[in-house]
């Protein structure tokens, strides 16, 4: 495992995989993409852009390529949290982990939802408006980013 991805820094140990716990620097040593996406349940842009975003990110797994999305919670509650979180096929931050989620969006300085940050291995901002990338780029959208890190 390559323990000098400075993004595990930013982050919890454990993330979520549907509902089971895995180890962060497992699922995400071999990626060369990480985004956070900040969304929430109750925000209807944040519930139109998830399933264009699955579709994306399916297609990209499907292609092998190693870009993994981490879901960064804005619910108020856990039910509503997990509820939402299953419509999801990517990792996410245990709503529990409050400390985590209120970091991430400090150092982000998330003012809107939804959001995607899009951050190469070594944790540097490469796309602050991946939202709009994705909407804009559509499958091209990581080619873009891809581009911006070789």
């Amino acid at each position: 495992m390559n323990n000098d991805f400075p993004i595990f820094y930013t982050i919890p140990e454990k993330l979520l995989n549907g509902k089971e716990e895995v180890d962060t620097l497992a699922v995400l040593d071999s990626s060369d993409i990480v985004c956070f996406y900040f969304s929430a349940h109750w925000c209807p842009p944040c519930r139109n852009f998830t399933p264009i975003l699955a579709g994306h990110y399916s297609n990209w797994k499907k292609n092998g390529l190693n870009v993994e999305i981490i879901f960064v919670s804005s619910d108020s509650d856990n039910k509503s949290f997990q509820e939402y979180y299953a419509t999801m096929p990517w990792l996410a931050i245990n709503k529990t982990n409050v400390d985590a989620i209120e970091y991430l969006n400090d150092v982000y300085q998330i003012s809107g939802i939804p959001s995607l940050i899009v951050l190469d291995r070594m944790g540097n901002v490469i796309d602050k408006n991946g939202r709009d990338t994705v909407v804009n780029e559509k499958e091209g959208s990581v080619e873009k980013w891809y581009s911006m890190i070789k």
